[in-house]
């Protein structure tokens, strides 16, 4: 009944993306989207206002509200609207709402990047619906699993995190975001929509065969990183076939050097807590636009960071 009733629904052979093939973008996307999206380090200098916008790309006037929070910070917003629509227009469509992200110092000089539309976005506009035509205590509307795998795609990096996360995380995190937004996700929330030319057990047997390459190309992908990455971390896998010949003497000459590098590099070391701790109170203060002297040292960050819930 539920395969008859979504039929109009039905995704022809020729759009049947084989999940797990071609986890990231072409290459060549690939350095388009660096180039677009890339952010450079961000200074040592007092920040005295974080903008956000939403921007469709071209269109950036000196109006309010981004040219009246501009003036108001010192700025010139002619200048800066001329920057921000030589870099976009052209690159994307007119309807695109880019994030658009300014980060202002004292010395009334500031950066700014552009940031991809948010999940949100590229559901709605696969779904064809609009803002605030969505609900999650209902199913208004159909997905693929298959679409949410090109649009994590979209998504390559999360800029809370440095590390590229796995195309599996990232769809998980798609799947629980149309949940919340009543979006029904064919193959997980219902059963996978029919192709065309196609019989269920035959769907069923291909599908079977997708998840098999899919995880061959998982642990593959996973065993590729694990060779590819520094000493230090292949200490922690049993294995240490990757560990060249030369890798391996060096080791040997001095007996406590694998057992010191793992007590170092372990999550739960002392070192790696206090680091962590460092990192983490580093960013609270600058969320809060709070100047850090040089001069500071490592403890009173850290101590600044966990007494931020106390009263003043």
């Amino acid at each position: 009944m539920f395969r008859q009733t979504i039929s109009q629904y039905a995704r022809p052979a020729s759009v049947n993306i084989e999940v797990g093939s071609n986890r990231r973008l072409s290459p060549e996307w690939f350095k388009k989207y660096k180039d677009t999206f890339g952010v450079n380090r961000e200074p040592t200098k007092k920040v005295i206002a974080n903008l956000r916008y939403f921007q469709k790309p071209g269109a950036a006037k000196n109006g309010p509200p981004l040219g009246q929070d501009l003036s108001k910070l010192g700025i010139k917003p002619m200048d800066f609207c001329k920057a921000f629509n030589d870099k976009t227009k052209g690159v994307f469509k007119d309807d695109v709402e880019l994030l658009l992200r300014i980060q202002v110092y004292e010395d009334k000089t500031y950066s700014w990047r552009i940031e991809p539309p948010p999940s949100a976005w590229y559901i709605m506009r696969c779904c064809r619906k609009k803002r605030r035509e969505t609900s999650p205590s209902t199913w208004i509307c159909y997905i693929s699993l298959e679409t949410l795998f090109e649009i994590s795609k979209q998504k390559t990096r999360h800029w809370a995190t440095p590390d590229q996360l796995e195309i599996e995380v990232r769809v998980r995190n798609l799947i629980g975001q149309c949940r919340a937004m009543g979006v029904c996700v064919l193959g997980v929330d219902a059963p996978s929509s029919p192709v065309w030319g196609m019989t269920d057990r035959e769907y069923e047997k291909k599908s079977e065969e997708y998840r098999k390459k899919h995880r061959e190309q998982f642990f593959e992908e996973q065993r590729r990183s694990f060779l590819e990455a520094p000493l230090y971390q292949r200490l922690h896998h049993p294995d240490l076939t990757g560990l060249s010949a030369a890798e391996i003497q060096k080791g040997l000459r001095d007996p406590k050097l694998f057992r010191s590098l793992w007590e170092a590099t372990r999550p739960s070391s002392q070192e790696n807590v206090e680091r962590e701790n460092e990192e983490k109170a580093v960013r609270y203060l600058r969320s809060k636009n709070w100047a850090i002297d040089r001069d500071v040292s490592k403890e009173e960050l850290v101590s600044m960071y966990k007494n931020r819930d106390l009263p003043p």
